[in-house]
């Protein structure tokens, strides 16, 4: 997380470098933060460990900066970090290869980094053309303990504890529309729509120790996935309200958060139970923003 947000103030200082010379330049900066759910793609990756896989909830957070530099063009840069977790139990589910029945309880915690840059030029008094870039990152730890049984006879096996590291970074495009418009004096109310388009890496290790019935303990490093690339395609979209509170104060915004991504896997092995098709990825959440004129 602090590599992150390290990285993100660096980029930061140097945006507001690069344009503290033009003396007609107006900027904004502040923070946001709020409650988000991500419904991944993995429970439909075709593995079957994440069938009855919840959804992972949590805070993020990060800032907020905007260069305003003609009524017409501007340009924006904001992030969301934070941690998001999951815990389910999945009953009698067999790995790829194996007719055995395995039984187990799940813990996830999940680091989140999502990084927006976007360049907007306004087309008229209400709408505007958006290009962006976007960087998102999860790294995400899965615990569990676990039972096995026969999967003709039914008696216990084995039992052990699982731990999967998967980190999967992503950047790409995004390409979009906004709307805005007064609501009264001092509010008013903006969307925007967006699609984006990404190519990210999949990294998956996994570490296990097995016990069976006599109490015999064996360790393995399990299998370990290197190489599998991904692309993602989807649709960003953001309505907000907001109001000023007056010149040279902060303005507050409230808004809602969606994106509906498609996350397919290349060069994936046979034995990774993972599939190669477009699964459906749902993120979405609550968030309050506020940004102070300077």
């Amino acid at each position: 997380m602090k590599k992150f947000l390290t990285v993100f103030a660096m980029i930061l200082s140097l945006t507001a470098g690069s344009f503290s010379t033009a003396s007609a330049t107006d900027f904004l900066i502040g923070a946001k933060g709020g409650y988000f759910v991500w419904n991944s793609y993995l429970k439909r990756s075709g593995s079957s460990m994440f069938d009855s896989m919840e959804n992972g909830d949590g805070q993020l957070y990060g800032p907020v900066f905007s260069a305003l530099f003609t009524s017409d063009l501007s340009l924006s840069l904001s992030g969301l970090f934070g941690q998001q977790s999951a815990n389910w139990t999945e009953m009698n589910f067999t790995r790829e290869g194996s007719s055995d029945l395995i039984s187990a309880t799940y813990d996830v915690e999940i680091v989140r980094a999502d990084v927006d840059t976007a360049l907007s030029y306004r087309l008229s008094e209400n709408f505007k053309l958006i290009a962006g870039y976007k960087y998102q990152y999860f790294n995400m730890t899965i615990e569990d303990a676990f039972y096995q049984r026969d999967g003709t006879t039914g008696g216990v096996e084995q039992g052990g504890y699982q731990k999967i590291d998967i980190k999967m970074p992503f950047h790409g495009p995004a390409l979009g529309v906004g709307f805005s418009a007064p609501v009264g004096e001092k509010f008013f109310f903006a969307a925007n729509l967006s699609a984006l388009f990404m190519w990210g890496k999949f990294k998956f290790d996994n570490t296990e120790y097995y016990y069976d019935t006599s109490g015999t303990k064996d360790y393995s490093t399990g299998a370990d996935m290197d190489g599998v690339t991904m692309k993602t395609r989807g649709l960003n979209c953001e309505p907000t309200i907001g109001a000023s509170t007056g010149d040279g104060l902060p303005i507050v915004t409230f808004g809602i958060r969606f994106q509906w991504t498609q996350t397919k896997f290349y060069n994936a092995a046979p034995q990774s139970g993972l599939n190669d098709r477009w699964n459906n990825d749902y993120q979405y959440g609550l968030y309050v923003a506020v940004v102070q004129p300077i």
